[in-house]
């Protein structure tokens, strides 16, 4: 079983969600694979993973399609499932239409959490926003929130809408504590901010791109030792540590998704949490 945290809005939240980038292409539509994406969604809900993280820009909306075949014999209300919302689809008729093609394609009447996927430059923030208000209150959606926005960006959104943002998303683990490819300050500035504020933070890449898995830190293969399990394991639950914390990672294969389960369940101890932050922070 995968422990939850809390939202604003009293649902939990699986604290280790799956990603589906890469699943039916990246920024174009690709059927390569497609059965096997679906088998690989599949066992995870069926291994305890039931947070699913998905977005319109994903293979041109593949990735919400193979999401909603795979998602199909399972209790819809038992998932947990987020998708995001573009840039370029930021003013209030493309932000309203963008949710609907979404629900279409995730073949679903509401998403449980429906963020912003990065900041835009042509629309105000006011007028996006004051839209995913909106459609929580029409049930299109029941939380929203940010992705890949700043410390800075956050705050001003904040003081706009106090108590409006539930959940920000946005790159970090150990290898990008602070200093992420959009983002920086996760660590420091963002995740503090989120736990004053009652908004959960949700970790993408929690296990960089993988090089957790092989990392050559002396610190990490320790702290995997003493723990007896693997340096991702590890990694995640360092990510996961925190009350109010989640992360996503990708469903690639049987053998990944039964680790990551596994990694939910260890409570890594404070002076190791410590001795990991310091190890990386250097």
């Amino acid at each position: 079983m995968i422990p939850t945290t809390t939202l604003r809005n009293k649902a939990c939240i699986p604290v280790l969600g799956i990603g589906t980038w890469e699943m039916g292409g990246r920024e174009k539509a690709s059927l390569h694979n497609r059965e096997k994406h679906i088998e690989s969604i599949q066992y995870a809900i069926q291994q305890g993973f039931s947070h699913i993280d998905t977005a319109e820009m994903y293979g041109e909306g593949e990735a919400e399609r193979i999401t909603g075949e795979a998602i199909r014999p399972f209790i819809r209300e038992k998932l947990f499932i987020t998708t995001k919302v573009w840039p370029s689809n930021l003013s209030k008729e493309k932000l309203q239409q963008s949710a609907f093609n979404s629900l279409k394609r995730l073949k679903c009447g509401f998403v449980d959490s429906l963020l912003i996927h990065a900041p835009g430059n042509d629309v105000p923030i006011e007028e996006s926003f004051e839209t995913l208000i909106r459609l929580k209150e029409k049930n299109i959606t029941r939380s929203i929130g940010l992705s890949n926005f700043s410390l800075e960006e956050l705050n001003r959104i904040e003081n706009l809408f106090p108590g409006e943002i539930d959940v920000c998303q946005n790159e970090y683990s150990l290898l990008s504590i602070n200093n992420g490819i959009y983002t920086r300050d996760s660590h420091s500035g963002v995740i503090p901010f989120c736990r004053d504020n009652k908004i959960v933070f949700i970790a993408w890449r929690p296990l960089g791109k993988g090089l957790l898995s092989k990392s050559s830190s002396e610190t990490l293969a320790k702290i995997s030792l003493k723990y007896e399990c693997t340096p991702a394991q590890i990694a995640l639950s360092w990510v996961i540590y925190k009350t109010g914390t989640a992360a996503v990672v990708k469903a690639s294969s049987k053998d990944h998704i039964d680790e990551n389960v596994k990694a939910a369940q260890i409570k890594l101890s404070p002076d190791d949490y410590n001795l990991l932050t310091e190890s990386f922070s250097k």
